[in-house]
């Protein structure tokens, strides 16, 4: 589905919410002022609300790979971090070659998990690895920038080099004011590359958004339901939408 199929299909439940609406109100038509562009500001949010959701499945998202990422290693201590594309936003899968498996969560920094990799005793191994979410200060030739980068703590020391086996991860989706879906290419407007597991939840998540925006209540909240319904996973969110 690209951008204008999406903001039509948008449109349409918008449309709809009126019936859906406890109170049954008609609130808005086809001829509603400034509806494109609330739908694409809603979208990134809507997003969001639904990869975070209990029970996603980040295959149903788009996914890149970032297995050329720029590697600092710790030879002697068996550890390193990657520096993370600046668009990451969640871990699918990473591992590093000598791990028996890969990992699938990263966690943030923190005191208290930082001391336990930091020790040699309690650290992750190549049978449970571990990774974790940071930042560093890196160096390039004229310049040194705070990047995010992931931490591993679990491969042998000593070794001669540390390589990425797999890396994949799901990226931050470009806004829908991004010029990049209004650009046809062989024909063909690029799609915004959600799978049919998650396409029409994210499409209600983002109508109910237009509506909360626009102050329609009833409708916002009976559009979250009917996402809620499509994927359950979603009932935490239901709460944000002001009753």
């Amino acid at each position: 589905m690209n951008k204008s199929q999406f903001i039509q299909r948008v449109a349409a439940v918008i449309d709809e919410s009126g019936q859906l609406a406890a109170d049954g109100g008609q609130y808005f038509g086809a001829e509603v002022t400034n509806l494109d562009r609330h739908i694409e500001e809603g979208y990134v949010d809507a997003w969001r609300t639904c990869v975070n959701a209990q029970g996603a499945q980040r295959a149903w998202f788009k996914n890149c790979s970032f297995d050329d990422a720029e590697l600092h290693a710790d030879l002697p201590q068996g550890t390193g971090f990657v520096v993370l594309p600046a668009d990451f936003y969640l871990l699918t899968s990473f591992k590093m070659k000598g791990w028996v498996k890969p990992v699938f969560e990263a966690t943030l920094v923190n005191d208290r998990a930082l001391a336990v990799q930091s020790n040699e005793f309690t650290r992750g191994s190549r049978i449970r690895p571990s990774v974790m979410i940071d930042v560093e200060n890196i160096e390039s030739q004229d310049s040194t920038s705070v990047r995010d980068v992931m931490r591993y703590f679990s491969l042998p020391k000593g070794l001669s080099t540390h390589e990425i086996e797999k890396a994949i991860y799901v990226p931050i989706p470009r806004p829908l004011t991004d010029p990049y879906y209004d650009t046809a290419i062989g024909g063909a407007y690029p799609d915004i590359e959600l799978s049919q597991q998650v396409l029409e939840p994210v499409i209600y998540v983002t109508g109910s958004n237009v509506m909360t925006l626009l102050g329609k209540y009833p409708a916002a909240e009976a559009l979250m339901n009917r996402a809620v319904s499509l994927f359950p996973g979603l009932i935490n969110a239901r709460g944000t939408v002001k009753q």
